[in-house]
């Protein structure tokens, strides 16, 4: 017993937060030493500093700018670069240089959709194209698409087979500026 005593007591003087006390440290007798040390509570070690979080590294392919955001990436065999525009958050949903595109192809396909710019008048039914509705998606393209990019809001409801009535609300006026830009960077 008087072992185990004695090696907790070396274990403990030797300890980081004992050995920082120097009043104690100092003192030559062994006995006045050792009641110096459990007369005083050790020091709590300084806690190691946790590693500072750098931050997300940015991607030099993406722009960000008003919730939108402009990726682009090259093509291994060509070389062009091509660009897709889409809200933070909603890769379903991308511009690409004359066509807005919001996929439903998880959500039940498209079965008809109409649309509202701004508070102007909501369209007539649109029924999907053969290829809108193999992929799946809703198509904005030509002059409506124009209109889009002088809208402030964006509100798309779309039928589908499965889910029913399904909702978009996109506030648009934010990527005028990422659109501007994809127009040099990716014409085509």
């Amino acid at each position: 017993m008087k072992r185990i005593l004695f090696a907790v007591i070396l274990v403990t003087l030797s300890s980081p937060g004992y050995a920082q006390q120097p009043d104690c440290k100092s003192i030559q007798d062994s006995k006045a030493r050792l009641e110096c040390f459990d007369a005083a509570p050790p020091k709590a070690p300084a806690a190691p500093k946790a590693p500072a979080k750098s931050a997300p590294k940015a991607d030099p392919n993406t722009t960000t700018d008003g919730g939108w955001q402009l990726r682009r990436s090259k093509d291994a065999m060509t070389d062009k670069t091509s660009c897709i525009l889409s809200p933070v958050g909603k890769p379903y949903v991308q511009i690409s240089v004359g066509n807005l595109y919001i996929g439903y192809r998880g959500r039940g396909g498209v079965q008809g959709f109409r649309y509202r710019l701004d508070d102007g008048p909501i369209s007539e039914m649109q029924l999907p194209t053969p290829i809108e509705k193999q992929i799946g998606a809703v198509r904005i393209s030509g002059e409506v698409f124009n209109q889009v990019l002088r809208a402030s809001r964006l509100r798309v409801e779309v039928l589908t087979l499965v889910s029913g009535l399904q909702n978009e609300d996109l506030a648009v006026s934010g990527m005028r500026r990422l659109y501007a830009k994809m127009r040099q960077e990716c014409p085509d």
